[in-house]
């Protein structure tokens, strides 16, 4: 999901403002009390709705907010009006394809859940949370599933330790096993004595044959 413009009016601090990203970040600066949270805000607001909403949800002396979020799918434009009752609440999402026109025959806030999963959460609860809920909100939110990948080290860990262990056993088992007592040079010399012996059998040999072809 993709933020391509972001419009806000009235939205707690904000008179309005017109957000539309160029580039992978995106940097809201400014003096304290001008906005900076509330365009965030804006963008959760959109998405989460009146859950997510505080009491006072518009600018102090306005009568109506709107909030549109251009996302690369779908368009959603959030209405707030302030009434003698509270405050009455509008959600319109437009699918930008045919192959997402089916999000006509649902609930839009529905649609919004669906769409965002995990994504939707609150930046003030993320920091809030412990290292490991951070860590496994932000797996869910890249799309890693780590656990897969956890097994596989296992196993390998497991093969290591194995290898390990056979190559530790292989290594008693040769330093347990004696070592033969072997002379090179006696082994050498009965190899030449064996060479002369064959010679002489082979002359020995051929002589008798020559007898007796005579």
């Amino acid at each position: 999901m993709k933020i391509l413009k972001l419009i806000s009016k009235n939205i707690k601090c904000i008179k309005a403002i017109v957000i539309e990203p160029k580039d992978n970040v995106v940097e809201i600066t400014g003096r304290n009390a001008q906005g900076k949270s509330s365009a965030l805000d804006s963008i959760i607001y959109a998405l989460k709705g009146k859950a997510a909403m505080p009491d006072k949800p518009i600018r102090e002396g306005e009568e109506y907010a709107e909030i549109i979020l251009d996302l690369d799918d779908y368009l959603v434009i959030r209405e707030i009006k302030k009434t003698d009752l509270g405050f009455k609440h509008a959600l319109k999402i437009s699918p930008k394809s045919v192959e997402n026109a089916y999000i006509n025959h649902m609930p839009p806030q529905g649609v919004l859940d669906k769409i965002l999963g995990s994504l939707s959460f609150d930046p003030s609860e993320f920091i809030r949370m412990k290292p490991r809920e951070q860590y496994d909100v932000l797996c869910e939110l890249l799309g890693i599933h780590l656990d897969k990948y956890q097994l596989e080290k296992d196993k390998l860990e497991e093969e290591r330790k194995y290898i390990g262990r056979n190559v530790k056993a292989l290594k008693v088992h040769f330093a347990e096993t004696p070592t033969p007592d072997i002379n090179l040079p006696d082994i050498i010399t009965n190899l030449d004595k064996f060479d002369e012996e064959l010679a002489e059998a082979r002359k020995v040999t051929l002589k008798r044959k020559d007898i007796e072809h005579e």
